[in-house]
């Protein structure tokens, strides 16, 4: 009665977000003077491996906790009911998280390391990257520990990384500038290229991509680099729908290029019945990858010596959980085999949608498939952020009737993702990691397994 005599509940709504977004602000104004002193505010701590005590480690995650739970119910409504969010209010938030430091990452740092790896002619895939404490002054000189990584990155990312480092002068800040300058370019132009599909609306899909809290907290805020080839196999789809085979071609190989994920976007091709271009594309790739090789190390098994390293580390899974008993090599091979069923019986139950139908939800249905397959059985390793590339192949499902389970489904997983992942992390550290990672794994595979099964229900056009 209250509410609806003082303030509407929509209008209340919108308030609640808006607040939502500041409140991640309020620490950063608080505690700015941190940053130019060389380091960040104070619920970063949990990345950094200071001394911090669990106390006020805690406080600072149930803060976060707060903010996250506020941000999700307040956007889901809005998405709900279908509540307009003026281009200014979309442009404060996009701001905010700009503003926001990578509170949740330090992978930003190790971009910058192997750019000035890579400037100084040091091969980084042969010698390693020492690891970069993010306590350490983000206006100045990096000092590097003894930690080396060997490197999951692909040699054109590497190139565009020594771009960034040349570009800002061999200074951290500036570097961190850049790269979420060149993070929210990419946002703009996923927006416009989704743009181009029909169906989508606008205003709502303004709402999905940059009212997303947790899409730029982790992409815009955490700089994590997946917006780059999203945006091109997000292109794969539209040129190929577009009959654009050549550019669909390049796109292709941009965005598998850039990180190795981005190869998945291939099986478009084959759903499309291209089978000339599939085999094409594939030739093409191997040889363009061999070619941006080169000047790093000819030997390709040393720099694919990363990638392996992570595929076969385990954490924050359901495999890792299991590999506690079993050789983590069993469980990899025998969740690969069950990853693997499931695709051919999902080929096999809709292949009256999957080869038939030509629509561009189609290739984008196949997309969250194939991706969510992936991250819950081949891949050892279950980060937030690739919760995310999931969610931004399910947006035009949103604009579909027969899809929006699907995204709705995939929007809580992301959810709960954001707000477990750092508390476990936190468990982590005084002994208790076990319990949490059940905890964890538990509500993100009941979230992976449910929305399986909407896929399977999914209904022809």
């Amino acid at each position: 009665m209250w509410l609806s005599e003082k303030l509407s509940k929509d209008k209340f709504c919108k308030y609640l977000f808006l607040s939502g977004v500041y409140l991640l602000l309020l620490p950063f104004f608080l505690n700015i003077e941190k940053l130019f002193s060389g380091s960040y505010f104070f619920y970063g701590d949990y990345l950094s491996g200071s001394t911090t005590s669990f106390s006020g480690n805690f406080l600072n995650f149930l803060f976060l906790f707060f903010v996250f739970t506020l941000l999700f119910f307040s956007y889901f409504y809005i998405l709900k009911e279908g509540i307009f969010l003026s281009n200014v209010a979309i442009s404060l938030t996009v701001f905010a998280f700009f503003l926001l430091p990578p509170i949740g990452s330090s992978d930003w740092m190790l971009y910058f390391n192997i750019g000035r790896e890579v400037f100084k002619g040091v091969d980084p895939y042969l010698k390693g990257v020492s690891f970069v404490n993010p306590f350490f002054s983000i206006l100045g000189s990096v000092k590097f520990g003894e930690v080396k990584n060997f490197l999951p990155t692909t040699p054109l990312f590497n190139y565009f990384l020594l771009f960034l480092y040349i570009i800002s002068f061999k200074k951290l800040f500036l570097f961190l500038i850049w790269l979420k300058f060149f993070s929210l370019s990419f946002l703009i132009l996923i927006y416009r290229v989704f743009l181009k599909f029909p169906g989508i609306e606008g205003e709502k899909l303004k709402l999905l991509i940059f009212g997303n809290p947790f899409l730029l907290f982790e992409f815009l805020s955490n700089c994590h680099y997946d917006l780059f080839w999203v945006f091109f196999a997000v292109g794969v789809v539209y040129f190929l729908f577009s009959e654009k085979k050549l550019k669909a071609i390049v796109f292709f190989f941009l965005t598998s290029l850039i990180k190795y994920s981005g190869f998945g976007s291939i099986f478009l091709f084959l759903r499309r019945k291209r089978f000339k271009i599939f085999f094409f594309a594939l030739i093409g790739y191997i040889a363009l990858f061999y070619i941006l090789s080169f000047q790093f190390n000819f030997e390709i098994f040393k720099i694919l010596r990363g990638l392996k390293i992570q595929v076969f580390w385990a954490k924050y899974s359901l495999i890792h959980l299991i590999s506690i008993t079993f050789p983590l090599h069993s469980v990899k091979l025998i969740f690969s085999i069950m990853g693997l069923l499931l695709i051919l019986s999902f080929l096999y139950f809709k292949r009256d949608i999957i080869w038939e139908e030509k629509s561009h939800e189609v290739d984008f249905f196949l997309l969250t498939f194939l991706y969510l397959i992936a991250i819950a059985f081949f891949s050892a390793v279950l980060y937030p952020w690739y919760v995310l590339w999931v969610y931004f192949f399910s947006i035009p499902l949103f604009f579909s009737e027969r899809g929006r389970d699907i995204f709705n489904l995939l929007l809580f997983t992301v959810y709960f993702s954001q707000i477990i992942y750092p508390i476990e992390y936190l468990f982590g550290r005084v002994g208790v990691s076990v319990m949490w990672e059940v905890f964890y794994v538990s509500v993100l595979y009941f979230c992976f397994f449910y929305t399986i099964f909407k896929f399977f229900r999914f209904s022809k056009n």
